[in-house]
């Protein structure tokens, strides 16, 4: 067994679960180690109550599946006890009938017991407890046994000749009464059970234990347009929505929460849909999902903007509105919780009001940088919200953040800041944490230790976060593990040198994704291949491990390609093609949160064959130096609204063999190139725009564009709320009718890391299809130059 690490400062009056309690209420008969099973033999019969609840029936088995497999003898479950031989007490009920005097009390739903009883072995939950003694086996399992379900396709049951667990009396209550691992093979429903996860979308039913259960998935979070559809609303009921600019609007934008029939309507809503689930045991009104706090869209009528300006936040109306809702269904629902977000506009706390017992607060990290701990000064507006909403709020729930959103595949390195969070948000009260991950689909960086080990910590943040990586990484890479290590801590390092801030929007150019450090880290993840070269399922494991270092220089190439330390060779079709294979194998299908954000397929579209690596300059730029010129290839555009209104394609009319593609039967800027990119974002001075665009018409036969009208617009623009135009170019057809490639200038700016360059279609019958090959941007104001 792994000694219990030593409790961390300041948390010894939180955790039950790290602190040994004395469970009999009398003296105990004295306790020594038991030997469960020996050489192929067994005394030891597993005993529940012949009126045992599934659970409890449930866990049982499980006991003796697993005991069974780990010593090669048959332990049977029974009803009735042999007071001749031994026994494992599964359940209140079996305990008792052990130790009548046993302590089961102020468990709650969850807590567990193992104490041994002489020969005898109690493994239990409180009396009515819906998890408690399924935990407890689990917990048993895991602790004195050594199994460990590292994944839901990974579970480690070892085989011993001899069982011998020590004497044992110890009572654990979970740091965290809600615990969501919301990384996909984290919602498996037998991995979630036995490694204690109980959040919502896990199928959880009453034969696993059941869990934390909202009304129903569209009352999960951002629920005020689920619940107060605009659709359905709006039009008789313009004044339950947000007033922005002096107009009433449903698009993008919020309720009016200082509106009385709003909330006699949402009363009633939320009544409705907690009489339809009896089960749940929260329901979310939280508001829409908006780009940023500048954005928020919230409503800002005069009776609104009052009640900002008395509780100091707009999380005012929201508080005030939340807490009228609980206050209305508290009787009826005694047993549920309405919760809601602070976060973005409404993170900060209210002066005044506080959240009454049966509202949960949720509060988002999604603001912060993960490079570094959030109690740290990096993080300290984050930092400054938890400690206030923990003085005020009875039932304080975190939604944490542990992945890029837009790349998943990227290496994020964030390993060494998931314990000290944890256990933060443990030392500030917080009752209930979700940690969003790759919820989408599978294979992100490390998502299945990060799942692994997240549990762990929710269970219990004491332990050694950096301890239980190491335990993952030999469990379930073998061999391979100290290279993995080294890679996992070189990472980490030069992103901590670096300084630079890991968001939840990290891609692919931060600053410390080197030539030096690709080529480095390609070096410890071939060492780590080789040693479990002859085993495929481990060989697979790390293959997968390799994809984000693979992924960075794919998406990098051109910039990075020319460094001697590149160690990727002249062919990224080649790569490309390997990272393609191996996602398959593993059954990745996306690499960011949205669903038409980088498939696997798309991936080889994007960087693949047959795009070529290198492409040659449009002559008009023949005499402009390297320095003064940049070209943006459409592998690096952002392509909005795949693949029905942009898609790459292969166009050998193009310098690289592809473009991006859009039909010209819309208005949408769907090919966009941001500047935020660290490459482009320190451009100094004056630069020019330019892109090189190609229509084909409807007219001629020819694929040629005819008629009259515009072709296409582009400009370059800032982002964000009031985002300014910097410049913009209508181009009429008669300029690009014979559907050839055509440089248009698109005019003279002094670039800011803010700034994006655009495309659109003019939705004109006379354009059907629109390609893209690059924008250029050249030094100086070349205005007056053709």
């Amino acid at each position: 067994m792994k000694k219990a690490q030593p409790i961390i400062a300041g948390l010894a009056s939180v955790f039950l679960s790290a602190i040994p309690f004395p469970v009999h209420a009398a003296d105990p008969p004295a306790r020594a180690a038991i030997t469960l099973a020996g050489h192929g033999v067994t005394a030891y019969a597993i005993c529940v109550s012949p009126d045992a609840p599934a659970i409890e029936r449930r866990a049982a088995d499980d006991l003796s599946s697993h005991l069974s497999k780990i010593t090669g003898c048959a332990f049977t479950v029974s009803t009735r006890a042999d007071p001749a031989r031994p026994r494992i007490a599964v359940g209140p009920v079996a305990a008792r009938e052990v130790d009548p005097l046993i302590d089961l009390d102020r468990l709650g739903d969850e807590g567990l017991v193992m104490r041994s009883h002489g020969e005898d072995l109690i493994l239990t939950g409180g009396v009515g407890a819906q998890r408690g003694t399924l935990y407890a086996v689990e917990a048993f399992l895991q602790e004195f046994a050594g199994v460990r379900w590292w994944a839901p396709e990974a579970t480690f049951v070892p085989t011993v000749a001899t069982l011998t667990v020590p004497a044992l009396d110890r009572r654990s209550l979970p740091a965290f009464e809600y615990r969501d691992i919301f990384w996909t093979k984290a919602f498996d429903p037998d991995w979630s059970m036995h490694n204690r996860v109980n959040g919502t979308y896990r199928h959880l039913e009453e034969g696993r234990g059941g869990g934390v259960s909202y009304a129903d998935d569209d009352t999960f979070v951002h629920s005020f347009y689920n619940l107060i559809n605009p659709a359905r609303y709006f039009a008789t009921h313009p004044e339950w929505y947000a007033q922005i600019g002096g107009v009433r609007t449903w698009e993008k934008s919020q309720l009016c929460l200082s509106n009385r029939e709003l909330l006699v309507a949402m009363i009633a809503e939320v009544r409705t849909r907690l009489k339809a689930h009896p089960q749940a045991s929260i329901i979310s009104i939280s508001q829409n999902d908006m780009p940023d706090a500048a954005r928020s869209g919230r409503c800002t009528c005069d009776a609104c903007l009052a009640i900002e300006a008395d509780e100091g936040s707009p999380m005012g109306p929201l508080l005030r509105f939340v807490n009228a809702i609980a206050e209305d269904i508290a009787a009826d629902f005694p047993k549920v919780a309405v919760d809601t977000l602070a976060y973005q506009y409404t993170r900060k706390p209210p002066r005044h009001a506080v959240p009454r017992p049966n509202v949960i607060i949720r509060l988002c990290s999604i603001e912060c940088t993960f490079a570094r701990p959030l109690e740290s000064d990096a993080n300290a507006a984050f930092r400054d919200d938890l400690v206030g909403w923990s003085k005020i709020c009875q039932r304080l729930y975190i939604w944490d953040y542990t992945t890029s959103f837009t790349h998943y595949a990227l290496p994020y390195p964030d390993l060494r800041v998931l314990g000290p969070n944890v256990a933060s948000y443990a030392r500030n009260h917080v009752r209930g944490v979700l940690e969003q991950g790759n919820h989408t689909g599978p294979g992100a960086e490390f998502a299945e230790l990060r799942g692994w080990v997240l549990a762990q910590l929710l269970w219990d943040p004491t332990r050694d976060a950096q301890a239980l990586i190491d335990e993952f990484l030999r469990g379930y890479y073998g061999a391979a593990a100290p290279r993995l290590r080294e890679y996992i801590d070189l990472v980490h390092d030069r992103c901590e040198s670096s300084g630079c801030e890991l968001t939840i929007d990290a891609g692919p150019d931060l600053p410390f994704y080197t030539a030096n450090l690709l080529s480095r880290c390609d070096r410890l993840l071939t060492a780590a291949r080789a040693t479990v070269a002859d085993d495929p399922v481990l060989l697979g494991r790390v293959e997968l491990a390799s994809v984000p270092i693979r992924y960075v220089a794919a998406a990098r190439w051109k910039h990075l390609c020319a460094d001697p330390a590149w160690p990727f060779g002249s062919d990224r079709a080649e790569l490309v093609a390997g990272i393609v294979r191996i996602c398959g194998e593993h059954q990745v299908t996306r690499f960011g949160e949205d669903k038409g954000v980088d498939l696997p397929g798309t991936f080889a579209l994007r960087y693949g064959a047959p795009r070529a690596t290198v492409s040659p300059r449009p002559a008009a730029f023949d005499q402009v130096s390297a320095a003064d010129l940049i070209d943006l290839q459409d592998c690096e555009f952002s392509l909005w609204g795949r693949p029905e209104k942009v898609e790459w394609r292969a166009d050998p009319l193009a310098s690289d063999g592809m473009a991006a593609w859009m039909p010209g039967n819309h208005l949408g800027w769907n090919v966009y190139m941001g500047l935020d990119d660290r490459a482009y974002a320190q451009l100094d001075g004056v630069w020019t725009a330019y892109v090189v665009v190609r229509v084909k018409g409807a007219g001629n036969g020819n694929g040629e564009g005819t008629g009259d009208g515009d072709a296409i617009g582009c400009g370059v623009h800032g982002q964000g709320a009031g985002g300014q135009r910097v410049a913009e170019r209508i181009v009429p057809v008669t300029s690009v009718a014979d559907g050839a490639y055509h440089t248009i200038r698109i005019g003279a700016f002094t670039p800011k890391s803010s700034y994006y360059l655009w495309v659109s279609p003019r939705n004109n019958p006379a354009i059907t299809e629109v390609f893209v090959d690059r924008f250029i941007l050249v030094r100086g104001d070349r205005s007056e130059q053709k």
